[in-house]
């Protein structure tokens, strides 16, 4: 069945692909993690190349799972990843810091380090702003609630930007979104939400903690969302700067988790339409 899907998949790109005017088609990015993901990526790419020969598909992964893949028997795949590699050195700690020099942020260690990771995947200087000016006021958040609060929307506003700029979040999340239900009688607002995925995202500033009416609110809100189909993720926002790397792979395991049942619904109401 799997294999069935994919070679659909790829005769749909190869006609797509077809239609569109020569030398003018955009090259294909695939990203992921691990050894494994590489595997069928690169096992995928060399099927599109095979069926479009110009298109452009390229992988981006780690050195250690590149290492890893390539000690496996040889194959046609990794034949293709061999020749056509190209290494790209993520940038120095010196680098780094003077990236958050230019950015106003102290260069604390776990902030060196995901702001590497950001540097390094080529997130926009406009997303490394957000993330600075969160981090700024993040530093500040221990002088007392007004303080925190800031924080939360500069969080809110540099995560915003980093889904906009990652290719597998692209486009999926509204901000300040309404859900299109209310409780009592109140539109219900999420910070990110996605209707197509069906997944809602809040980020908790300091003011969620202050009481128990806030706090019952809440889980009122969860259970609304969880009652329409919505899975409910909440992050602190202090720790969309302290864990962001944390954060960022839960929302993007979710998202492919949530794609993939997406996926196989509409596969399975296909396959029931056909055999009526």
């Amino acid at each position: 069945m799997f294999e069935a899907c994919e070679r659909d998949s790829i005769r749909a790109l190869a006609a797509l692909h077809a239609l569109v005017p020569a030398g003018t088609a955009p090259a294909l990015l695939l990203s992921g993690s691990g050894p494994k993901w590489l595997a069928h990526a690169a096992r995928v790419a060399t099927r599109l190349c095979d069926a479009v020969p110009s298109l452009v598909v390229a992988l981006q992964v780690e050195r250690p799972a590149l290492d890893t893949y390539l000690r496996a028997a040889e194959s046609q795949a990794r034949a293709l990843v061999r020749e056509g590699l190209l290494e790209l050195q993520a940038p120095s700690p010196e680098q780094v810091n003077r990236k958050l020099e230019a950015l106003g942020v102290s260069a604390t260690g776990a902030l060196s380090g995901s702001l590497a990771r950001l540097v390094a995947e080529g997130v926009p200087d406009e997303v490394l702003s957000h993330y600075a000016q969160a981090a700024r006021e993040q530093e500040t958040a221990t002088r007392g609630p007004e303080a925190a609060d800031r924080a939360r929307s500069s969080a809110e506003r540099f995560l915003r930007q980093l889904l906009d700029s990652l290719p597998d979040t692209q486009g999926l999340f509204e901000n300040n979104e309404r859900a299109g239900f209310r409780i009592n009688n109140r539109p219900v607002e999420v910070d990110f939400l996605s209707r197509q995925l069906r997944v809602a995202i809040e980020i908790d500033g300091y003011y969620h903690f202050q009481d128990a009416t806030a706090y019952r609110r809440d889980r009122r809100k969860d259970l609304a969302l969880q009652q329409h189909g919505y899975l409910v993720l909440r992050f602190l926002a202090n720790d969309v700067v302290a864990r962001l790397e944390q954060i960022r792979d839960t929302i993007r395991e979710v998202i492919s988790q949530r794609s993939d049942a997406a996926s196989g619904s509409a596969r399975h109401m296909e396959e029931t339409d056909g055999g009526e």
